[in-house]
């Protein structure tokens, strides 16, 4: 009877601690579970991927209007008329727009890659002819409401309309920004061969640049 009773202890030596321990463990995860499972039902899953993606600012959109301007263009076209056109629109643009070049266009002296601006009048000039109408002009309108010339896309016909500006002077022009480029300044016409300081000052007052 003593040699059971003995056995008996040895092994609730054993068990009660093992016992102990699983009711520490269950008790231990019992306590955490609920606050972890809370914790992640508590933030939904799109927040959870796209953590950090609330920070980023979604650009706004330009003004659709701001980048619309309209210009009138006349002369040797198919369907002359004033369109709509878009900031960095150029000439080839415009003159595609109004149906392309008529049969009497002269091609030759429109600068066909100018860029159009707002109020601008483009004026396509025919084959031999020697002068623009009344008050033409590439460029547009001042704030004064005086057309003047943009030599930077005049043809060649609209350069001789300025004072001092003939044929020959005109090619001198046309030629020079070819090569160079678009003059950035009314100045520098002065480094076109034939136009000294007493030409430009004649002329000042009827020429513009973009």
């Amino acid at each position: 009877m003593i040699r059971k009773y003995d056995g008996a202890v040895r092994k609730l030596r054993y068990i009660l601690p093992a016992a102990a321990c699983l009711a520490a463990a269950i008790f231990y995860f019992a306590g955490r579970m609920p606050d972890e499972v809370e914790h992640e039902q508590g933030i939904p899953v799109e927040l959870m991927e796209n953590k950090g993606a609330a920070s980023k600012t979604t650009p706004i959109a330009k003004d659709a209007d701001s980048q619309r301007i309209e210009i009138d263009i006349k002369g040797a076209v198919r369907k002359p008329g004033v369109y709509e056109m878009k900031q960095g629109d150029r000439v080839i643009d415009a003159v595609n727009r109004a149906g392309g070049f008529s049969k009497k266009a002269e091609e030759k002296g429109v600068n066909l890659s100018a860029r159009v601006k707002d109020e601008m009048l483009l004026y396509i000039p025919a084959k031999g002819e020697e002068r623009l109408p009344a008050g033409p002009g590439a460029g547009g309108q001042d704030g004064g409401g005086t057309t003047k010339v943009n030599i930077n896309s005049a043809a060649e016909q609209e350069l001789e309309t300025l004072n001092g500006i003939g044929p020959s002077k005109a090619k001198a022009i046309m030629a020079y920004r070819e090569e160079n480029g678009p003059f950035k300044t009314i100045e520098d016409l002065l480094n076109v061969p034939g136009i000294g300081e007493k030409s430009l000052e004649n002329m000042k007052e009827q020429i513009e640049v973009d």
